[in-house]
């Protein structure tokens, strides 16, 4: 009995996360953004069992995955779970970077597209423009390239246009911009669907969602020290079109939304 009794205190020793391995993730992350790759691998795996959600971790075992398409899913969760994370519009941009690397352009615009929109006054802005609108152009959607091109003309004054873009501006009608586009970037809407204790729960529920032609994803939240998941939908530039999403989810799937405003 003494052995069992033991062995669980150990185990419940190693399961314990502490500010300072944070601490230790963030230096792991810093490392290996300046090109160094001398660290411990087989402790950073180890946080799997103690921080599999922690969004520092993700961007670790993102940045150190040798399969490129392994690498994705862990900025794929990162940004699901942590959209507003420090980290968020790096993994956004990796993932664009992926798909436009494999000839995905059109899935790499999609991704490419959430720097200027929302997250703006990223450092990796003036970069992130350039292969969004080559993307969208390679893709053959110049037309989407010009309305995204005008509002980013005006909205982004430091982002420098190539003077090739500049001259399709011209030379286009730009007349309207799609309701897709938010008036004012950084600022957004979304759904929140539901709160739940178990993951599992909430995943059930955004994949019904996404099947449905949604775009749900999963958030970690706390309170009163106790881990919930909530499933959010969309990022909809104002509150009319988030509370018509919100009746289309409680006319096809009978689910309540509230609209929020993203931080």
């Amino acid at each position: 009995m003494k052995f069992r009794f033991d062995i669980f205190f150990l185990g419940l020793f190693f399961s314990i996360l502490y500010p300072s391995d944070l601490d230790e993730i963030t230096r792991y992350i810093q490392k290996v953004e300046k090109g160094d790759l001398n660290i411990p691998y087989q402790e950073i795996y180890s946080y799997d069992k103690i921080m599999p959600d922690n969004p520092l971790y993700l961007y670790l075992r993102a940045l150190i995955e040798i399969d490129g398409d392994i690498s994705m899913e862990y900025y794929k969760r990162l940004y699901d779970l942590y959209p507003n994370h420090k980290y968020a519009d790096n993994a956004a941009m990796k993932i664009g970077e992926y798909y436009y690397s494999k000839g995905l352009y059109v899935q790499a615009a999609d991704w490419l597209k959430k720097m200027p929109v929302y997250y703006p006054r990223s450092e990796q802005s003036q970069y992130a423009v350039d292969l969004f609108l080559k993307s969208l152009i390679i893709a053959g959607k110049k037309d989407t390239a010009m309305f995204y091109l005008k509002i980013i003309k005006n909205q982004m004054p430091n982002v420098k246009i190539k003077d090739e873009y500049m001259g399709m501006l011209q030379s286009a009608n730009v007349k309207n911009t799609p309701s897709s586009i938010p008036s004012v970037w950084g600022k957004s809407f979304y759904l929140q669907i539901g709160v739940y204790r178990d993951y599992n729960n909430a995943r059930k529920v955004r994949d019904i969602l996404n099947l449905k032609g949604f775009d749900s994803r999963i958030q970690r939240v706390s309170s009163s020290n106790a881990k919930l998941y909530t499933v959010i939908e969309g990022r909809y530039p104002n509150k009319e079109l988030a509370n018509k999403a919100s009746s289309n989810i409680r006319e096809l799937l009978t689910y309540d939304s509230i609209v929020k405003e993203h931080d």
